[in-house]
């Protein structure tokens, strides 16, 4: 019995070695692990797992699940309990450029190609809330190990013996849409025409900027303040439509 108990894996050991890698889901320039995978994950592997969402009580005498300050905005508070250890972590209500979102929408201003743009953030609504909570409690279980080298920035999770190769998931586990059966990856489909349309398009707005310095500084001061090829596709279509329009493509 004593045996059994030093060789039992910890938590920790079991979830950070799991690759979440066909479960990772980007957007503009930010990535997230899918947080319904990580709690099915979550959940397979430790059935008794739970979560609660923190509830802040406000003067009216009514408790919201969030905390606001009207200068900073809104954060939300989730805690994880598997095999009986708490973890809590906040996470601060975002816009997909990581700004804080507010009651009320604001403007910014950056520079960028020595120009200044100015920017504007929504006001915040239950959806975004809703958002933060699931994003924040994805956040939460990387503290027990789950996705953990995704926030650290690195492609595969570490393990401690360099033979072993990261740990597979449940073999009864839901898989990916991108993957078959067996476990194999499917051979991607053919380009459907309305793909074909989108990177044709998206080609003629990569030449033009390749090759205008002007244009190219402002649209990346306008959109994402980094390279032209870090365009999210409605960004691209955006800016096809505008070149379009002013007969410049």
């Amino acid at each position: 019995m004593e045996q059994e108990k030093t060789t039992q894996k910890t938590v920790w050991e079991v979830l950070s070695a799991v690759d979440c890698t066909p479960y990772v889901e980007k957007k503009d320039k930010l990535t997230y692990l899918s947080w319904a995978w990580a709690w099915g994950l979550t959940r397979k592997l430790y059935p008794t797992a739970s979560y609660t969402v923190r509830e802040w009580l406000y003067p009216d005498g009514m408790t919201r699940p969030y905390f606001h300050d009207p200068m900073l905005g809104y954060l939300v508070e989730t805690s994880v309990t598997i095999e009986g250890e708490t973890i809590s972590m906040r996470l601060p209500v975002m816009d997909s450029k990581n700004k804080a979102m507010k009651a009320e929408p604001y403007k910014y201003y950056v520079s960028y190609g020595g120009r200044t743009y100015e920017k504007s953030v929504d006001a915040a609504t239950m959806f975004d809330i809703n958002t933060a909570i699931m994003r924040c409690l994805t956040k939460n279980l990387a503290m027990f190990g789950l996705g953990h080298y995704i926030y650290a920035g690195e492609d595969i999770p570490r393990t401690d013996d360099p033979q072993q190769t990261p740990a597979q998931l449940p073999s009864d586990y839901p898989q990916p849409r991108s993957q078959a059966h067996s476990g194999q990856m499917q051979t991607a489909a053919p380009m459907s025409g309305v793909e074909a349309e989108y990177e044709k398009l998206r080609g003629e707005v990569l030449t033009f900027l390749k090759n205008n310095e002007k244009a190219r500084e402002y649209y990346c001061g306008q959109y994402c303040y980094g390279t032209i090829d870090e365009f999210t596709r409605d960004q691209t279509i955006a800016i096809y439509k505008e070149l379009k329009a002013n007969k410049r493509i």
